[in-house]
């Protein structure tokens, strides 16, 4: 991580795969084209810090209190009841994007970049 380049976030959208991991030939292209990636994946899993959020998304039934959430998200409740995603809680102690959202101690910073597969050299 001392060698790691700081870079603003999110970043930007004109970033491409590099050419290296680009198919070469057309049978390295077709072969690519015929792996099924939706069937090698059994279920996506996706993780909440909120009780509550994992609740909404759990809880098909319409409520006023919930009545504010634009409708743009409420796909996210068929595809945790037709079972296509997975959510789980994380908790605070144990939550990588703590780094990139709040103010942390190093010990934290280094805990959540272990969690994201980081490692100092």
């Amino acid at each position: 991580m001392k060698s790691a380049k700081p870079v603003n976030t999110p970043l930007a959208n004109h970033f491409k795969l590099s050419k290296r991991s680009s198919p070469t030939s057309q049978e390295e292209k077709e072969a690519m084209a015929s792996v099924p990636y939706s069937s090698d994946i059994a279920h996506a899993v996706g993780v909440v810090s909120s009780q509550s959020a994992l609740d909404l998304s759990k809880n098909v039934m319409y409520h006023s209190r919930t009545k504010h959430i634009d409708v743009r998200y409420h796909w996210l409740r068929q595809v945790v009841e037709e079972q296509q995603f997975n959510l789980e809680k994380i908790r605070t102690d144990e939550n990588p994007a703590d780094m990139m959202t709040k103010v942390v101690t190093g010990g934290k910073l280094q805990l959540c970049a272990e969690l994201i597969g980081m490692e100092y050299m």
